[in-house]
């Protein structure tokens, strides 16, 4: 991602978005959006609130 100059949310999108397309099952694909789910999640800044110091 860096490589390319994008940050992490964006990197996330854009995978996310093309990923899924090229999965062959259904299994699959779940996975793969639950991975971009649980992701998406470490983005919100409620979570990086509850980061101890």
């Amino acid at each position: 991602m860096d490589w390319f100059g994008l940050g992490r949310g964006q990197a996330l999108r854009l995978c996310a978005s093309r990923v899924t397309g090229h999965l062959f099952t259904d299994a699959a694909r779940s996975l793969a959006r639950g991975l971009a789910a649980v992701e998406s999640a470490d983005l919100w800044p409620e979570r990086s609130a509850l980061e101890l110091p």
